[in-house]
């Protein structure tokens, strides 16, 4: 008679049981990691001359996004935008932190900062 589940060891590892499978115990793969995605923040003025804040890894697209109305509801009803600020982040983190700290400026104080880091 034999046992439902055998104990089998991997690569010297006495680990888990074995069911024609084990259990991921014979993974040895290193996974790879994704290149770090540029982000950037940006600034967008709309036709109503309200301004757009937000954050892309590819602004281009983006901005193609926006003027062909299929990025946000906000710049749909106000095309076309222009692109007047952008300014590269080292990664999501940082990209979302500087979106929220522009975001709780006024109109006058984003002017003035796009007026003069532009």
């Amino acid at each position: 008679m034999q046992p439902a589940a055998s104990i089998m060891p991997v690569n010297g590892l006495d680990k888990g049981p074995c069911l024609g499978y084990n259990l991921g115990y014979m993974v040895t793969a290193k996974k790879r990691r994704k290149k770090a995605a540029a982000w950037s923040l940006y600034i967008l003025t709309c036709r109503d001359g309200t301004l757009y804040t937000g954050i892309t890894t590819d602004l281009a697209r983006r901005v193609r996004q926006h003027n062909d109305g299929s990025a946000s509801r906000y710049t749909r009803s106000r095309l076309p935008v222009k692109l007047v600020f952008s300014m590269p982040c080292r990664n999501r983190s940082q990209a979302l932190k500087k979106e929220y700290a522009m975001k709780q400026l006024s109109r006058k104080e984003k002017k003035v900062y796009i007026r003069d880091n532009g």
